[in-house]
């Protein structure tokens, strides 16, 4: 089956013609309704009827129909996956609080993991509740799992451990974060039209935010090793090596292995963003300029709990 190159946010086989949705099979055009909604219940129904009336059925209808960012995508997809394995016995509207109350208790060990699986399940049973497969979203009334604001800060003699432990390619990974305080992803998005005479040019990937981080030569000789580290490769990114653009997965890995190869623990690849804003504020820099935030409490969410005040102590009044 060919690609769509339009309307690619339906689902496979449907199409619109006429003012009306339409689901066409072996030559066979079946109408499933003039609006959206009815027709992704009526192709809810029609598609797969043993299956598709599920939990599984209803994740694959809320993937189809939204748009987001490729990484974000993939993110909601792995999550759905959990999400239809737990309840894959569940119909939409079987789930109940007390169910999802349980499942968030059971994955709570993981906090942040755990949150982002309970929106996914949230947003699809929106869907449910709009296409009548529910009557009501039973994740609204169970509260988040509580997240322990993380305040750890790689100091400098860690920093130097895990990049001498690192291999080349998580060592330009490591110099370009710092030097420019960006999510990991942002730096692996980087392409060579980014690289302007003023600096590196972000489209941040989570926000949509746009900067301009200026040159340093720390920031030049990062960014030619990675050329160098590319070979003769024509691609569209930096961050090549073997015609194959790094993946955030690979990155990952080699992080976890420098860091037990140093003995460094507790040390997330995230904690270098955290690292380079709290350091720059030390050094009087505009960290919220920097990480392209809007709120000043964004900033301090990485910065403030990872600089710890340095105060004097009383003296006793008569001496010892």
């Amino acid at each position: 089956m060919r690609p769509r190159k339009k309307d690619r946010h339906l689902p496979p086989c449907v199409y619109v013609k006429h003012g009306a949705y339409w689901h066409v099979r072996a030559g066979k055009w079946t109408r499933l309704g003039a609006d959206l909604p009815e027709a992704l219940r009526q192709y809810a129904a029609l598609a797969a009827p043993h299956t598709d009336s599920r939990i599984a059925g209803l994740l694959r209808l809320w993937l189809a129909s939204i748009k987001v960012a490729p990484s974000t995508r993939k993110l909601y997809e792995q999550s759905a996956k959990r999400i239809a394995n737990v309840f894959a016995e569940f119909e939409p509207h079987q789930i109940k609080p007390r169910d999802v109350a349980e499942w968030l208790a059971a994955e709570s060990d993981k906090p942040a993991w755990a949150n982002r699986l309970r929106n996914v399940l949230k947003l699809a049973m929106d869907k449910a509740v709009l296409l009548d497969m529910a009557e009501r979203n039973p994740v609204v009334s169970v509260p988040r799992v509580e997240e322990r604001e993380r305040t750890r800060y790689i100091t400098d003699g860690e920093y130097c451990a895990i990049y001498t432990n690192a291999d080349p390619i998580l060592r330009i990974v490591m110099r370009l974060a710092y030097f420019t305080s960006q999510r990991i992803g942002d730096i692996l998005a980087i392409r060579h039209a980014d690289l302007t005479q003023a600096g590196i040019a972000f489209d941040q990937q989570k926000t949509g935010a746009r900067l301009m981080v200026e040159w340093t030569p720390e920031l030049r000789q990062a960014v030619a090793d990675a050329r160098v580290l590319a070979g003769n490769v024509i691609s569209p990114h930096l961050l090549t090596y073997r015609a194959k653009p790094w993946r955030y997965h690979t990155i990952w890995g080699r992080w976890q292995k420098a860091c037990q190869a140093a003995g460094v623990a507790d040390a997330h690849i995230h904690d270098l963003r955290a690292k380079s804003l709290t350091d720059a504020t030390r050094q009087g820099i505009d960290a919220k300029a920097l990480a392209g935030h809007t709120d000043q409490r964004m900033t301090d969410h990485y910065v403030k709990r990872r600089i710890v005040p340095v105060v004097k102590a009383p003296k006793f009044g008569t001496g010892f």
